[in-house]
């Protein structure tokens, strides 16, 4: 669900910034822990790393793993101002296409268990050719592997990542992009799963001679088959190409919004503000070495008729609404509510979970708002 994190965040900065007096001290305990324990598994770590300690981290690592991190960074920017540049232009101007991307494997192998020579990780390491016109703005909505794994052992679990650098015998310069558990599968079944490589193939669309792959790795897993990438994109037309339409058939409430303005009432209605974390302040967070601080945003504000719609069923609320708002409050319909629309990962450098002498870097997925809706 896109706004399961960003919903875990908000709760957990306000039982931060709440008075500690209202939670009793097991109560702050159980609800911390359970909080924690999901966003870990969001960021695919399934556990605590150890505290960032620069003693066991050599300089030669830390300047590339912060190279690395330098990357993602700007991965991120280049999205930020596609994002900013959608939202620009009126949402009647946007339009969706789909690609099929069919995976070329590049290399793969097998590693074992010395004891028992169990499968301890397949990995694949896949590229894709891009057939995707890269007309700015393009936005890469969603891209999704289908893959099905056959699992050898009841904790196992399967990950992606953008190699940077491909070094055949090294160590390669990746960005982890995704992760899923398959804890409580009973060994040797087969599952299927999908894996989102977006801000990879995002950054592709606009820089081909970056495109070097992806690396797969199953854990205590072998995978049977790879399926297609399927890659879904929104576009925004810079000129209107069909036929001219006036202004006034469409309003400038329904064009797609997100910052707060000023002005009357404009600050009431549901809009982004701003919702700085301290991630240094928050209990368990001390292996993120980069950022501190990020500014995650929230979603506030009323839902006036037909203002910022999510989709045609919030232009349906508001009109039951509206038709319901004279009965008796069990049978009135709520207005459409403000929520985050759509989200961006936060890019973290942070230790690894199984080697302190060891850095990361990882897309933490749907931590940042970036436009919210009526939904």
């Amino acid at each position: 669900m896109i706004m399961q994190l960003s919903k875990q965040i908000f709760i957990l900065f306000q039982i931060i910034t709440y008075p500690y007096s209202v939670f009793s001290e097991h109560d702050w305990d159980i609800i911390q822990s359970e909080i924690q324990k999901e966003m870990l598994q969001n960021m695919g770590l399934s556990k605590f790393p150890p505290k960032i300690s620069k003693s066991h981290i050599s300089l030669k690592t830390f300047e590339k793993a912060n190279e690395i991190y330098e990357k993602s960074l700007q991965q991120t920017k280049e999205l930020q101002k596609i994002n900013e540049a959608l939202n620009q232009r009126p949402s009647y101007l946007r339009t969706h296409e789909q690609a099929v991307l069919k995976p070329k494997t590049i290399a793969s192998g097998i590693r074992r268990t010395h004891h028992h020579q169990m499968i301890s990780k397949d990995f694949k390491y896949l590229k894709f050719d891009m057939n995707i016109e890269n007309r700015f703005p393009t936005l890469t909505e969603s891209a999704l592997l289908a893959m099905d794994i056959k699992l050898h052992s009841s904790d196992a679990s399967v990950e992606v990542c953008q190699v940077l650098t491909f070094n055949p015998g090294g160590k390669d310069d990746l960005i982890y992009l995704d992760k899923e558990f398959l804890n409580g599968m009973t060994d040797s079944t087969v599952s299927s799963k999908s894996l989102s490589i977006s801000p990879a193939v995002q950054h592709w669309v606009q820089h081909p001679e970056a495109n070097n792959g992806i690396k797969l790795v199953c854990y205590n897993c072998t995978f049977i088959a790879i399926g297609d990438l399927d890659v879904r994109v929104t576009r925004v037309e810079l000129y209107e190409k069909r036929s001219k339409r006036s202004a006034l058939t469409v309003p400038l409430d329904m064009e797609i919004n997100t910052l707060c303005k000023h002005g009357p009432h404009r600050e009431e209605r549901c809009c982004r503000h701003s919702m700085e974390i301290d991630l240094v302040n928050i209990t368990g967070f001390d292996f993120i070495l980069h950022p501190k601080t990020v500014d995650a945003f929230f979603c506030h504000g009323r839902c006036p008729h037909r203002f910022n719609p999510k989709n045609d069923h919030s232009l349906f609320q508001s009109m039951m609404h509206i038709k319901t708002r004279n009965l008796p409050f069990e049978e009135r319909i709520p207005r459409p509510c403000c929520a985050a629309s759509t989200l961006q990962p936060l890019d973290i450098l942070h230790a690894s979970e199984d080697d302190e002498t060891s850095l990361k870097v990882t897309k933490w997925k749907d931590v940042i708002v970036t436009e919210c809706a009526c939904t």
